[in-house]
Formats: C-alpha cells, sequence, structure tokens
C-alpha cells in the first residue's frame, strides 16, 4: 500500500512543479512580448518626433510640430528627451492623473504606461511648476533612468532636459535629485504668490542629495520628474529642471 501512496506523492509534486514552470513561461512570454511591443512604438514614436524636428533655414535652429504626434493620440501634448539616458519619449495629458499609468500612448492597456503630464498643468503655455510621471519599469524603459540622478557624477555628465511642445523646443538645468515619500507635496503647482513659489523653491532645493551648482529663482519656470523608487514604501525618485533657453 505504501507504494501507490508514494507514486500518488511524486505525480502531485510533478504537478506541481510542472504547473509552475508553465506559469513561469507564461509570465515571462507576456513580459517579453510586452518588452517588444513597447521598444517597436517607441521606436515608431521616435521616427515621428525625429520628422516633426525641422532646422530652420534661415536660422539653423530646430523647430519642432505637435501635430504629427497628434494625429497617433490627441492627448498628447510634448516629447521628453534626456541625453545619457534612455528617456525620449512622446508626453500625454488626461482629464486625471490615472489613465497613462496602465494605458500606453495608443490607449491600450500597458503595465509601463506612458510619460504624463499632471492634469492640472498647462500643456502650452506652461507655467510656473510643470509636473511629468512616469513608470520605473525594471526593463530599463519609461521613468527607469531617472533614478540614476542619485549619483552626483550622472549629473554632472547629463545636466539637462530637452522638452518639446507646440511653443517649441525647450532646455532645462536640473538643480535638485531626491527620494522622498508620495505624500511629500513636490507636485504643487498651484502658488497664491510668487514669494509662496519662492518657498517651494527653497525646500526643493535643500533636498537634494548634492549641490549641482545651478541656481534657482522665483522668476524660473520649473519641470519636475517623478518616478517610483524602492528605498522605502511608496518612495519616490524626483528630479527637478529649470528652464534656461
Amino acid at each position: 500500500m505504501k507504494k501507490p501512496k508514494r507514486n500518488l506523492l511524486i505525480f502531485i509534486i510533478k504537478s506541481i512543479l510542472l504547473a509552475a514552470f508553465l506559469f513561469s513561461g507564461y509570465i515571462l512570454c507576456d513580459y517579453l512580448i510586452e518588452l517588444y511591443q513597447l521598444k517597436n512604438t517607441q521606436g515608431a514614436m521616435a521616427d515621428i518626433y525625429d520628422q516633426s524636428v525641422a532646422k530652420e533655414s534661415d536660422t539653423g535652429e530646430q523647430e519642432f510640430t505637435l501635430e504629427r504626434l497628434q494625429e497617433i493620440n490627441e492627448d498628447i501634448v510634448g516629447w521628453i528627451s534626456i541625453e545619457g539616458t534612455s528617456i525620449h519619449y512622446p508626453v500625454a495629458q488626461a482629464d486625471d492623473n490615472e489613465y497613462y499609468l496602465t494605458h500606453s500612448v495608443y490607449k491600450e492597456e500597458s503595465s509601463a504606461g506612458t510619460i504624463f503630464m499632471d492634469y492640472r498643468n498647462c500643456p502650452a503655455p506652461l507655467g510656473s511648476h510643470t509636473v511629468l510621471y512616469g513608470h520605473n519599469m525594471r526593463n530599463g524603459t519609461m521613468f527607469r533612468d531617472l533614478t540614476s540622478y542619485k549619483k552626483e557624477a550622472f549629473c554632472k555628465e547629463n545636466p539637462y532636459v530637452t522638452y518639446s511642445n507646440k511653443d517649441g523646443i525647450s532646455k532645462w538645468e536640473v538643480f535638485s535629485a531626491y527620494v522622498t515619500g508620495a505624500d511629500d507635496n513636490y507636485i504643487e503647482t498651484d502658488f497664491r504668490s510668487e514669494g509662496e513659489f519662492g518657498q517651494f523653491l527653497e525646500r526643493i532645493s535643500a533636498k537634494s542629495l548634492y549641490h549641482t551648482g545651478c541656481q534657482v529663482e522665483r522668476t524660473d519656470k520649473v519641470i519636475t520628474l517623478s518616478t517610483c523608487s524602492y528605498e522605502f514604501d511608496d518612495a519616490r525618485m524626483v528630479v527637478h529642471a529649470k528652464l534656461i533657453e
């Protein structure tokens, strides 16, 4: 009688192991398919962006038109790029800060989501404080590379953010980078006075992990980039940059 019981136990163990193997294979396959689709989407959108940037024949300066991207998704309000990183993406804006956490730029469900602007911001002209969000994807996409700004040496080599919208192509310089909690009000967009905005700038500058050498004033325009971090529950990696041209 012991042998049949032993055989049954072996069968159950093998079945569990097989089920675990098949499930792991399914998860891996699903991950690889989504990564492939994401890379293809990123490449296709980057091609359209490159076609939307042209040099003005008289001045040699670059100009950007948003219409080509908005033919794909009318929610696209701009494009963000950071040299030295893989960040080169369209920026969308919805009526809330939830939709593009789970939807691609094609409005399809996606765990990677889309880089998006806070719904409270004006997409153009930009206000005093514009906030962009993106997932920290372990495959290196979306806003994953923001975590590189934890290191001062990386910031010194890659201090600039390029943002393009219907008003043109703008350049921003990083002045603060740090890890904070999701409940920290670093995403405030409504300031009652220039003085209140100045106090906000002092607070976020003081949080920086290192001194960048870039000074920010209450008359500056600021862009904030935010993604998840994993030092503690609900941690956020935050990078602030000011408009310089």
